[in-house]
This record gives structure tokens, sequence and C-alpha cells, in this order.
């Protein structure tokens, strides 16, 4: 499993984050010692020495502060450490071995969720990002109606958090951002909650995906209280992954 890089987004403005970083490295260096992991954080992020030692972790500061998923994409991009990438927020665990057959999906969500929840509060954003996109027409067209599908037929991507292969990343990258001067539009917490629809929709619409999601319904994830890593670990034995809950200002 050596061919897959892990891509932390450390998103963090004081230091009251940094154990939470540290759980998720170390819970992913306790199951794969020596994967490659990025680090991608802002600009005012506290990273612990003890990260800073480990010489197969790359620690990158986001293009743009407030828009570190695809800040963590393009530093994916940019070092090509390997063809395969999973990225999740810092507030993960990685509490059981990831599939092998990960690798056979170019996208895929670690968590996914049914239905367009609060619809309305995201519509004119998600708009705006598949406008806005360098899709083509067919494209932009087909976005729109896999957008306007039933509850029962639309599945975002909870996070958004996922897997996908280099060429993933790169499509992604060209079609959504292009330059990093053009990062300023996914800033905020509106913006990468609305990416969470932005991404499924991208993902269907250009034939990535092939299963809802790696863990399932988020509405399974626990959402475990900040504990130390051998309790979460103990807590959650058959998951592959678990979520911190975290209350955090973007």
């Amino acid at each position: 499993m050596d061919y897959i890089t892990f891509c932390v987004i450390h998103h963090s403005d004081n230091n009251n984050y940094t154990q939470l970083l540290l759980n998720c490295v170390d819970s992913i260096r306790l199951i794969y010692p020596n994967n490659k992991i990025i680090i991608t954080h802002t600009s005012t992020s506290h990273i612990p020495e003890s990260i800073k030692k480990d010489l197969n972790i790359y620690i990158q500061i986001t293009p743009k502060d407030g828009c570190s998923i695809y800040g963590g994409i393009y530093n994916f991009i940019q070092l090509k450490l390997t063809n395969y990438m999973i990225l999740i927020h810092d507030s993960m665990v990685l509490t059981g071995k990831i599939p092998e057959d990960i690798v056979t999906h170019k996208f895929i969500p670690i968590w996914h969720f049914q239905g367009c929840q609060f619809f309305n509060l995201y519509s004119t954003k998600v708009t705006e990002m598949i406008n806005n996109s360098n899709l083509n027409s067919t494209e932009i067209q087909a976005a729109h109606q896999y957008y306007e599908l039933p509850n029962d037929q639309f599945f975002g991507c909870f996070g958004p958090v996922f897997g996908c292969t280099l060429d993933v990343a790169i499509d992604i990258w060209n079609i959504s951002c292009e330059n990093i001067n053009n990062l300023s539009k996914f800033i905020g917490r509106l913006s990468l909650e609305s990416s969470e629809r932005y991404l499924a929709i991208l993902s269907n619409i250009k034939g990535w995906i092939k299963s809802p999601s790696l863990c399932g319904n988020y509405t399974t994830i626990n959402y475990t209280p900040t504990l130390t890593l051998p309790q979460i670990l103990n807590l959650h034995k058959h998951q592959i992954f678990v979520k911190m809950i975290v209350l955090r200002q973007f």
C-alpha cells in the first residue's frame, strides 16, 4: 500500500487543534509506517516537531488560506509522490486497513450523503461553481441535471474527503481552478460544504465514480469526542475511519 499518499488538511488559526493532527498522523503511521503523507496547512497552523522529523511527511502551506481542500489537491499534483491519494481532514482517525482495491476507483468518497440537504443554502454557490468551471456546455447542462435529481438519487461527497487517482486530481484542478489565482472562490465554510456537492456532481458526470463511498452514509460516522488515540482505536476497532467532533472557525 506504499503506492498511496495520504493528504491531510490541517486548518487552524491557533494551537488548539495540534492534538487532532497528531492523532490523525499517528493513526496512519500505526497501520502504514512508510506511506507518504502530505500535510496541507494554513499559514498560521502549528506543526509539531515530531511530525517534522518524519522524512516521509511533506509539510506544505495551502496556496491560499481558507481553501485547504483545493490546496491539498494542488500540493498532491505538484509533488507527484504516488499515483493515488486519500484526502482527509485532520479531525479524522484511521482505525483500520484500507481495501487494497481502492486504487481501482478513480474517485471514491470516504463517506457519502443522500439528497441535497439545505438545498437553498447551497444552490447558489454550487451553481456558481458549475458555471465558472471549465466544463464544456454539454457537461455544464449534465451537471445541473444531476444536481436537480430527487433526493433518493443524489449522492454527495461528505467532507469533502475522498480517494482519487493523480489523473483525476489533475482533472479536478484544471476544471475547477486551473491556477492558484482562482482559489479565492473556494474560501470559507460555505464553499467547503458546497464542494461536497460540486465534487460529487463532477465525479458523476465525468464517469469517475463507481461506488457511493468507502465507508457508507455519513449518518453512520462515529463522531468521537476528542479522546486519546488508544481510546479512539479501542472504541472503533471495526471501522476504517472515524471523525472527531470539531467546531472550527473559518
